[in-house]
């Protein structure tokens, strides 16, 4: 039985589960950024990546609708950042388990921490309900395995190492079939293209997608489509007709408040504040000093989606707030500890159970009420359709493109 260690990797934590993945195994190898001499930010690895986002879709599959949110650049941010950096990296991707762990075992063997696509709720630490298994893809760091023990060692948004059955990463590997195993780690030489170009590029990429996405569900006109169906009681994809007052609502409402404040960047960043500090850093690589002042603007507009968060579960209604309080619970105790304690986590769940059986047998709010949010939260889009048509038009005006 043999023991897969990379030596000394001591790397754990982050914002967001790519760019921070990223930033881990840079910061291993010993690849600085050049205006710092100190290991990439994950700020800007995200700019380098992709940066921003807007993503609208509303899926009418299984009894409930289903909503989603996107806040940053759709597709995927690691191999973009890499490649703008010029860096040498190898990906491998398997059908099959046996050759998965084998190839995982070979990056390990060779002292290389991986990169690795997972889905994040058969992760344990996270303790999500099983029914979101194959929903919600995940990327983490493996840097160790032990066939005795059938364990593995990952590194993760939790500030600690983590310790899981090899097993279990085995599944979550395997659960979302399109990423087929994937894994990536980097190959030497560790040189570096010219960061000012690549800084550049990213940023104006980002307002192309932002002012002029392929379809309206992406990038601001995303904002303004959904502002117009929030109150539209005539379309069949209004939300008066969608997503009446029940349990349609409250789950339309829950997915507000966790797309913006839980599922990607813990505590609500929705990477705008984040992508501010990758401007401030831009300014400095580039000599554009208009880019610190663009940035305050994203500090702003993270405060508006935070606040448009807030505005979709009230706290002025009990269940609302507990639903809130439930959810932040969770994502404070992986940060804190690592894993989540399963009794805990059982608990959270049964009550986020009961919560939606009580808000199907009698919904919180009278049907004025709910006239009356849906017109708020069509208000807080339509400012932040403005604050990010502004923001993207003036980074255009900086770098052109």
């Amino acid at each position: 039985m043999a023991v897969y260690n990379v030596p000394g990797y001591n790397h754990f934590g982050g914002n967001h589960y790519e760019t921070a993945s990223l930033q881990r195994v840079l910061a291993y190898s010993g690849i600085t950024a050049p205006h710092t001499s100190q290991p990439f930010s994950e700020e800007m690895l995200f700019g380098l990546g992709g940066g921003l986002g807007i993503t609208y879709f509303v899926f009418e599959f299984g009894e409930v609708p289903s909503m989603y949110i996107g806040t940053r650049f759709h597709l995927e941010l690691i191999r973009p950042a890499i490649k703008r950096l010029g860096l040498k990296f190898k990906v491998q991707e398997t059908a099959g388990e046996k050759s998965a762990e084998r190839q995982l075992k070979q990056f390990l063997a060779e002292g290389k921490p991986v990169i690795c696509w997972a889905d994040r709720a058969s992760m344990p630490y996270f303790g999500l309900p099983k029914e979101a298994i194959k929903y919600y893809y995940h990327i983490l760091n493996v840097y160790g395995f032990d066939e005795e023990r059938a364990e593995v060692q990952v590194a993760d948004l939790a500030n600690h190492p983590l310790t899981i059955p090899a097993e279990t990463l085995a599944l979550s590997r395997a659960a979302i079939t399109s990423q087929k195993n994937r894994i990536l780690a980097f190959e030497p030489p560790y040189a570096l293209d010219n960061l000012e170009t690549a800084v550049v590029e990213a940023i104006q990429a980002n307002t192309k997608y932002m002012l002029e996405p392929p379809i309206n569900n992406f990038g601001v006109k995303a904002l303004s489509k959904w502002a117009d169906l929030l109150t539209n009681a005539r379309d069949k994809k209004g939300w008066p007709k969608i997503f009446p007052p029940g349990l349609h609502l409250y789950q339309a409402l829950y997915n507000i408040f966790f797309y913006i404040e839980s599922y990607q960047t813990f505590g609500g960043d929705v990477f705008r504040s984040m992508y501010g500090r990758f401007l401030e850093e831009a300014a400095i690589i580039t000599g554009k000093t208009a880019l610190k002042e663009i940035a305050s603007e994203y500090y702003t507009l993270n405060k508006q989606w935070r606040a448009f968060a807030e505005a979709a579960l009230s706290d002025t209604i009990p269940l609302f707030k507990e639903t809130k309080e439930i959810i932040r619970q969770r994502d404070q105790q992986f940060l804190e500890k690592g894993m989540i304690n399963q009794s805990d986590s059982g608990q959270r769940q049964n009550r986020l159970a009961s919560i939606k059986n009580e808000v199907s047998v009698e919904f919180p709010m009278s049907q004025t009420e709910v006239t009356q949010l849906l017109a708020e939260l069509r208000e807080h889009l339509l400012g932040l359709y403005q604050g990010e048509e502004k923001a993207a038009t003036e980074l255009r005006l900086v770098v052109g493109g």
